[in-house]
């Protein structure tokens, strides 16, 4: 395994510290890090979560750019190997889209986290679904995605609020977007694509498994898919589309993983007044 130099951010707990393990924030293709600091890092840290979340290699300020044609869904996992090793212990990961398969192959390598959420995760039968649907419903949406990826072609952040947002998403959301977006690695896509289902997990953590009604990459029967092998229900947002970080509504989406991680890992109630612990 390589010793990639990554991009990091860390936003310390402040007030009361919850009763979760960090938080690991893990982001989607095309994407990096820069999509949580808008509105999550900030809001969990302010709710007391020790907050982390990392660019993986190729993407945003990690190094690795030079190759991204060549770096697979492996070396992905390996990135969120040497996350895990740089915060001292495992952590609770969010995994959003892409970033949800890498946490379940991480998963599937036999290691254990407490517990894990998955935003919009591809789900563990991969993407080639997900692009026969985008084929059959809205073809021209499929080759503008194929063009940015050949670097021929730049969405407007009109056309990427139709494709990733609501249509009530707000504007600062999806210029973010159009200004930091990049290419994706060839290699990951194809190994999301072609890999073998990946296989039932020996050990299920404590999951929460999330989706949006608008989303036209990660659809209702792939969150099911994913809520399944988690052994859990999933829950739905209305009116949202794929990128649940950015779009109207996220804190909707924030306010159920925090309820879900207080329930899971409550706070330790404070010591009375005058109490002198052991």
């Amino acid at each position: 395994m390589r010793d990639t130099r990554l991009e990091w951010a860390h936003w310390p707990a402040k007030g009361q510290t919850a009763g979760a393990p960090p938080l690991l924030f893990v982001h989607g293709a095309f994407s990096g890090l820069w999509c949580w600091e808008a509105n999550f890092l900030p809001w969990f840290a302010e709710r007391g979560f020790d907050v982390w979340a990392v660019s993986l290699e190729g993407h945003a300020g990690s190094s690795g750019h030079e190759r991204l044609a060549r770096i697979g869904i492996s070396d992905y996992v390996d990135n969120l190997q040497q996350a895990i090793d740089r915060i001292g212990q495992p952590p609770i990961i969010v995994g959003h889209s892409m970033g949800g398969y890498v946490t379940q192959a991480l998963l599937s390598r036999g290691v254990e986290l407490p517990g894990v959420i998955m935003l919009a995760a591809v789900p563990p039968y991969g993407l080639t679904p997900s692009v026969l649907r985008l084929l059959g419903l809205a073809p021209g949406k499929l080759m503008k995605v194929l063009l940015f990826q050949q670097g021929v072609y730049q969405p407007s952040s009109f056309e990427l609020r139709h494709l990733l947002f609501s249509p009530a998403a707000p504007e600062s959301a999806t210029a973010l977007m159009a200004s930091r977006e990049q290419r994706e690695s060839y290699r990951a896509m194809v190994d999301m694509m072609l890999w073998p289902v990946l296989p039932p997990l020996r050990a299920l953590p404590p999951a929460l498994v999330l989706g949006s009604t608008l989303d036209q990459i990660v659809m209702a029967p792939d969150v099911y898919a994913t809520a399944m092998r988690f052994g859990v229900g999933p829950v739905f947002f209305p009116g949202m589309g794929h990128m649940m970080m950015l779009d109207q509504g996220w804190q909707d989406v924030a306010e159920t993983m925090a309820n879900w991680l207080q329930t899971q890992w409550p706070a330790a109630a404070p010591a009375p007044a005058g109490t002198v612990e052991a």
